[in-house]
């Protein structure tokens, strides 16, 4: 009933469905895959496969994961920079890195084994390439990312993320079809558009407090994702916005508020 009371409320403060103009029912993005179905595992293989299972029923977007490159040199599905009980993944050895366990007690995969598993799953995958120490290391960790999303085939199948301007430029270089998202939030739509990229994607507290960005972005003709969302009653603020995706750890929970907002606001127009 609460949860009802929030939407109604939101409804009278927009009742036409968003800040610009037309209706966009956002998409729904797993933060690093559907972990709370794979008893908290994060990056997990289980939790991609959970995500999987979760499109199917659902009909989501994608499943987020990320990518760093350890000391020598391996792609790995971790977050970092910590990684069980080592500091920094990136300067740890794929050997150490390796020895860590998930929640759910698997390994943590390296990126051709997490791809491999994502080949036949029926979801889009959202593929974030952590910053590294400098634009030199970070030209190689994205020349060896492209090069395994190549030879899994998977270049239609993932979506690119990151804080870092540098490697989204990379990416574009090297895939100039591909779909490429930023993420630290400083930079405006504009100037999206003069570094050739496909989106923003930035925190709820960025887009809240810039919500006219949304419209000019869309406008620009880039999309727009909100992250990591997993308050109701912020998940019903940014359809409200007119947001194409919503970045959660909590999938179920913001299908349910866009269906309830939804029903709602059909019933309001009848």
């Amino acid at each position: 009933m609460k949860t009802l009371t929030i939407i109604a409320a939101i409804l009278l403060l927009f009742p036409t469905g968003g800040m610009g103009g037309d209706k966009v029912v956002p998409q729904i993005i797993a933060h690093r895959g559907y972990w709370k179905a794979a008893e908290g595992a994060k990056n997990s293989i289980t939790a991609l496969e959970k995500a999987g299972e979760f499109q199917e029923k659902y009909d989501i977007y994608g499943s987020e994961f990320d990518v760093n490159m350890t000391a020598d040199s391996q792609l790995v599905v971790c977050h970092g920079p910590k990684a069980g009980t080592i500091s920094a993944v990136q300067k740890a050895t794929f050997d150490e890195v390796r020895q860590q366990k998930l929640e759910n007690g698997e390994a943590v995969p390296t990126l051709d084994e997490y791809l491999e598993a994502a080949k036949d799953l029926p979801i889009q995958l959202i593929l974030e390439v952590k910053t590294h120490s400098s634009i030199q290391i970070e030209k190689v960790v994205v020349a060896k990312v492209v090069e395994a999303v190549k030879a899994h085939g998977l270049e239609k199948k993932i979506d690119f993320i990151s804080f870092s301007i540098n490697i989204c430029d990379e990416i574009r270089r090297l895939l100039p079809e591909a779909t490429i998202f930023y993420l630290n939030g400083d930079l405006s739509p504009k100037q999206i558009v003069e570094h050739n990229l496909s989106g923003i994607s930035y925190s709820f507290s960025v887009l809240d407090s810039n919500a006219r960005w949304i419209s000019q972005a869309q406008k620009l003709g880039l999309k727009v994702n909100v992250w990591t969302v997993n308050d109701p009653k912020k998940m019903t603020k940014m359809v409200t916005y007119d947001v194409n995706y919503i970045t959660t750890d909590d999938p179920e929970l913001c299908h349910t508020q866009i269906d309830t907002y939804n029903t709602l606001k059909k019933q309001k127009m009848q």
